[in-house]
């Protein structure tokens, strides 16, 4: 059980909630900025076969958005009860460390990144990676990361809970100073829409085609199959006669 401040905040019911006005944007990194997901899915079946077991879709769906330690542990216990979490993870480090930097941006990140940029809009990114893993896997995308005001990773100091817990976006708000109510997240993993749909958040998933019926996926406020489909300017505020910005006319999620 979390600790009372970290437990499920009301849901806000999917598409229906009523929004002035989207205050920050938050990424999860891993298969929705990046697509890193072919790399790790590569590593864990490769480990698990080595043991006889294969990495099902069930499977594949548990281990999405979780902590190095997490898949580490999972991915033991599915290769068998005896299984070395930390053999385990020597070996898919091996095959992951130094390779990062190889994974491309998932279609329409940079698009949508530079849009919400343009626009002034609060960007972060909550992800399970380590710093040392962030650092590589962003080597290569300077404008991605140029663009986020805050990057919080799995080992903040004020991260106590990893996702599916919703210690890691309301770290991100706070470093934001925007309010969870107020932060729209973008994910692809079921543990990270638990995560933001416990802090308070607005959740848009964008699941990979074979998890897409995970019901993980139930508290997205809207599930989508591509970044390339969302249009920011249904959220931004938008200038009106007089040259003020206002809010936008409040959207259905």
């Amino acid at each position: 059980m979390w600790p009372t401040q970290f437990r499920r905040a009301s849901r806000v019911p999917v598409l229906s909630c009523r929004v002035a006005r989207i205050g920050a944007v938050i990424f999860d990194l891993d298969g929705t900025l990046l697509d890193t997901e072919p790399l790790l899915d590569r590593a864990n079946a490769s480990v698990l076969r080595s043991y006889g077991r294969d990495l099902t879709p069930a499977l594949r769906a548990r281990l999405l958005g979780r902590t190095r330690a997490d898949t580490n542990r999972i991915v033991a216990e599915a290769a068998g009860p005896s299984v070395d979490p930390h053999e385990v993870g020597a070996a898919r480090a091996a095959m992951l460390d130094g390779r990062w930097s190889s994974a491309g941006l998932r279609p329409g990140a940079a698009r949508l990144v530079a849009r919400l940029a343009a626009a002034g809009t609060p960007m972060a990114i909550a992800t399970s990676s380590t710093t040392a893993a962030l650092e590589e896997k962003l080597r290569c995308h300077d404008a991605i990361r140029a663009a986020m005001r805050v990057i919080v990773c799995a080992d903040h100091p004020a991260v106590q809970h990893p996702k599916p817990a919703p210690d890691i976006f309301l770290v991100a708000a706070a470093e934001l100073g925007i309010a969870p109510d107020a932060c729209l997240v973008i994910e692809d993993a079921p543990s990270g829409v638990i995560a933001a749909k416990a802090a308070g958040m607005h959740v848009i998933a964008v699941p990979d085609p074979c998890v897409r019926e995970d019901p993980g996926f139930a508290g997205a406020d809207q599930v989508i199959e591509s970044l390339d489909e969302l249009d920011p300017d249904s959220w931004l505020p938008k200038q009106g006669a007089d040259g003020r910005w206002g809010n936008v006319e409040p959207q259905p999620w």
